[in-house]
């Protein structure tokens, strides 16, 4: 029996940045001085996102968006700023749709839940509000100094006192 669950949030609880990642993407191929498509521009956004979250300091996921944006930028010839560009991502984190169902599935919840997000917690708290979402717990990324696939998150939130002696199971 499940007594517990670590949901994550963006693309579980509400919907996830993809549509806004992939129009900034678009937004940097347009304006690259070297032929790249938006989907390579995707690719290697992605990938510079990857080296600098796994750098030696931690930051900040919107620190993080935008070095590596800047560094894709920078490789193609993008003149864009890239804490304009990300902007849209900024306000779409603190303002997601709901994922279709979420609403009716925490309303049937009975165990606690807690919350593992790699998204700054200002953001979390703030779509949170915005949906009137209460959980038993939150842990972000910033609360451990690391991100997801680190168990760092997991691991604090399973430490946690709501979690007791409960069993937990892991949405995402």
């Amino acid at each position: 029996m499940i007594k517990g669950l670590l949901l994550d949030f963006y693309g579980t609880v509400v919907e996830d940045d993809d549509a806004i990642m992939a129009a900034i993407a678009e937004w940097v191929a347009v304006d690259a001085s070297t032929p790249v498509t938006a989907r390579d521009v995707g690719e290697a956004w992605g990938l510079a996102y990857e080296a600098v979250a796994a750098g030696p300091e931690f930051r900040s996921l919107r620190d993080c968006a935008m070095a590596s944006l800047a560094t894709v930028t920078a490789d193609v010839g993008c003149a864009g700023d890239p804490e304009s560009l990300c902007a849209p991502q900024f306000a779409y984190w603190q303002a997601p749709p709901l994922r279709r169902g979420t609403r009716d599935f925490l309303s049937r919840l009975t165990a606690p839940a807690c919350v593992v997000s790699d998204v700054d917690r200002m953001d979390v708290a703030a779509a949170m509000a915005r949906h009137g979402l209460a959980f038993t717990a939150v842990v972000t990324s910033e609360d451990v100094g690391a991100y997801k696939p680190d168990g760092a998150m997991f691991k604090r939130a399973l430490a946690a006192p709501w979690v007791g002696r409960r069993r937990g199971a892991a949405c995402r």
